[in-house]
């Protein structure tokens, strides 16, 4: 079995199709089906009635296109239930891919959080000396050895718990997404009624975000490597201090992902 640190968004993935297959969303659609066709007898009534009004009492052929319109929007309505949940996924989970590879679609990345700020602290302290004197300050055991030891160790304590920062928010985003899809007969209903379709917008809304969320934390863990690239290598700073800023960096914008992203639009 993988251990947490190996888990990846493909592993997870396959778990969240293992589960959507199991999802009765066709008995969602009977139940919605119902709904709306008790919602269009209500409108066809409310259509008679009003042709009722009509000073000579009988139906003109804008009262006769408004009746074909509301039952040919409700037939159209049911029977495009499964065919435009699977083009909201479709068009979302593109542009998710698309993203993702312009991102490099890498999410755990070990290295990034530890090993190169030890690595480039390294170089940078020991380029210019010979391997005489760098063995010398390796074999101290209150100098530079120790620091550098403190900082892999602070490094491989520190990583599996942003290992499971990383994968709870990806399962997260993946129990998100089976919400939405459980969900989706009834809204795509709501957008039958005038009244209550800006909770199919509020639906769609979410269901981008959803599709959102995995590219927006691997753009967050690249804007911080190259943060750290950038920045936190060039410092003066003692090298056990840029494993735990790293860190702290790469948690603090994972937490800034997941607080923000719903408040994009």
């Amino acid at each position: 079995m993988a251990s947490i640190t190996e888990i990846s968004v493909e592993h997870i993935h396959n778990a969240y199709e293992s589960i959507r297959g199991n999802i009765a969303v066709e008995a969602f659609y009977a139940v919605v089906t119902g709904f709306m066709a008790v919602t269009l007898i209500h409108r066809l009534y409310t259509v008679y009635r009003e042709v009722q009004s009509n000073e000579d009492g009988t139906p003109t052929m804008k009262d006769y296109m408004n009746l074909v319109w509301q039952y040919v929007f409700c037939i159209a309505a049911v029977a495009l239930f499964p065919v435009l949940l699977e083009a909201l996924e479709t068009v979302f989970g593109k542009l998710m891919d698309d993203l993702q590879a312009g991102f490099g679609g890498k999410v755990y990345d070990v290295a990034d959080l530890f090993q190169k700020p030890i690595i480039a602290q390294f170089e940078k302290q020991f380029s210019d000396m010979s391997v005489m004197d760098v063995a010398g300050v390796l074999l101290n055991p209150v100098g530079s050895s120790f620091d550098y030891l403190l900082a892999y160790v602070a490094g491989v304590i520190a990583a599996p718990f942003y290992m499971y920062a990383q994968t709870l928010f990806i399962v997260g985003r993946y129990m998100f997404l089976l919400l939405l899809e459980l969900i989706s007969p009834v809204a795509i209903a709501c957008f039958y009624n005038e009244s209550t379709r800006t909770y199919f917008h509020t639906w769609c809304k979410n269901l981008l975000v959803c599709y959102l969320m995995v590219p927006a934390f691997i753009l967050a863990s690249k804007f911080s490597d190259a943060i750290v690239s950038e920045y936190v290598m060039n410092t003066s700073w003692n090298v056990v201090l840029q494993v735990l800023f790293s860190l702290a960096l790469k948690l603090s914008l994972l937490a800034i992902v997941r607080g923000r992203i719903h408040n994009l639009f």
